[in-house]
């Protein structure tokens, strides 16, 4: 399993994904970046279930994430160290420019724009939820070659 995480200042889009990328499940976690990572450090995969956006928490593996992936911004540092004293290594750094914009575009394969949006585009700029989760998988996407940085 590969796990993404765009962490910021007062949430993080978290997701796993297999090894190929294809997600599994993704999600927006509101709390401290250190309750996150203990979550992750003992793989407490149940208490993300409150905050699943995409995907499914039973389609998570049983075993830790053999890649993590954290995007390159300004409290990853405060986060990575939070997950190397969970004993979280290999931390693989990745810039996170224009992840939000790729995101978005990620939000309408996934969910098909209705009528409105197909005959107006422009309407595609508003997305109904957050997008934290789906740049983390930006992040995976980048790290594993299928997108520029």
């Amino acid at each position: 399993m590969i796990l993404g995480l765009d962490p910021g200042s007062r949430k993080t889009g978290w997701v796993f994904t297999d090894m190929d990328g294809v997600l599994l499940c993704s999600g927006i976690w509101q709390g401290s970046s250190e309750g996150l990572a203990s979550i992750i450090g003992r793989k407490q995969w149940a208490s993300l279930r409150g905050h699943v956006m995409e995907g499914s928490p039973d389609r998570l593996e049983k075993g830790k994430a053999a890649i993590v992936v954290l995007g390159k911004g300004t409290t990853s540092h405060s986060f990575m160290d939070f997950l190397q004293r969970e004993g979280i290594t290999p931390i693989h750094l990745v810039d996170e420019s224009f992840t939000t914009l790729e995101a978005r575009n990620l939000y309408w394969k996934i969910h098909k724009p209705g009528l409105l949006r197909r005959i107006f585009p422009f309407l595609r700029g508003f997305v109904p939820r957050d997008l934290d989760d789906l740049a983390a998988w930006v992040l995976v996407q980048r790290y594993l070659g299928y997108v520029d940085q």
